[in-house]
């Protein structure tokens, strides 16, 4: 019985431990992700919801809020996005609504990233996958 139950202990001790570095990488990972610029660059309309794309131009990155980015680092939805942009020569080749002039397409890519994530609510057509 003592094995035993030192066992569970130290599996306890374990997992306890696990979650408690799973908590720290993350915290870490949102203060590295605050600090790049994190563009929105796409929404995807889904059964289970609305989920945003967002690039980070530095690195080149992409991520998503679905639960499966969330889960595994990589969804369809920024799978997507990534093979876009290489077939486009870096260039996402976002499609935006007719009723966006000229004007407004200039000052959004002049833009913060508050204010482009607005444009792109405003005039870039939603996907569906």
């Amino acid at each position: 019985m003592g094995k035993r139950w030192k066992a569970l202990r130290m599996r306890r001790s374990y997992q306890s431990i696990s979650s408690q570095l799973r908590e720290i990488e993350g915290n870490m990972k949102d203060s590295i992700m605050a600090k790049s610029d994190w563009r929105t660059i796409q929404f995807f309309l889904s059964v289970r919801g609305v989920f945003e794309v967002q690039i980070d131009l530095e690195s080149e990155g992409a991520r998503c809020n679905c639960p499966e980015f969330k889960s595994r680092e990589g969804c369809k939805h920024s799978r997507y996005v990534v093979k876009k942009i290489r077939g486009n020569n870096g260039v996402y080749p976002m499609k935006v609504s007719s009723r966006a002039s000229q004007e407004e397409i200039k000052r959004a890519n002049q833009s913060t990233a508050d204010e482009f994530r607005e444009f792109v609510v405003n005039y870039a057509k939603i996907e569906v996958l």
